[in-house]
């Protein structure tokens, strides 16, 4: 279990569609599918096919906690290309904002973590 305090610990969007009727349990197992555990601070992100609605579970030692967001105005702007079988991809907490805002970004490209030269 992680501590309460510190929240989630990794992030990721789950990059096939799954039934949006699951609630807590249906998407906990989901997420093990995965191989995901959201007691241990992973937070999983899934979007319907439509991208138009987006859940998002996660755990902590009183339990799972589930939110989920409707966009009434359009679709969410961030390109996702659904797989058949179970796969997520590891995002940052920046990214989650953005997908949980409807804002566009692109979970393929991302940039090389910096360092000092003398670190190199």
């Amino acid at each position: 279990m992680y501590d309460v305090m510190t929240g989630p610990k990794r992030f990721f969007v789950a990059m096939y569609c799954v039934n949006f009727q699951k609630s807590h349990s249906g998407l906990y197992s989901e997420a093990r599918r995965m191989g995901l555990s959201p007691y241990n601070g992973d937070l999983i992100a899934f979007v319907n096919r439509s991208r138009t609605k987006v859940k998002i579970l996660f755990g902590d030692n009183k339990g799972l906690t589930l939110i989920y967001k409707a966009f009434s105005k359009g679709t969410i702007r961030t390109q996702i290309e659904f797989m058949r079988d179970p796969l997520a991809k590891d995002v940052t907490y920046a990214e989650i904002a953005m997908l949980i805002e409807g804002s566009a970004y692109t979970i393929h490209k991302k940039s090389q973590n910096w360092l000092p030269k003398n670190l190199l």
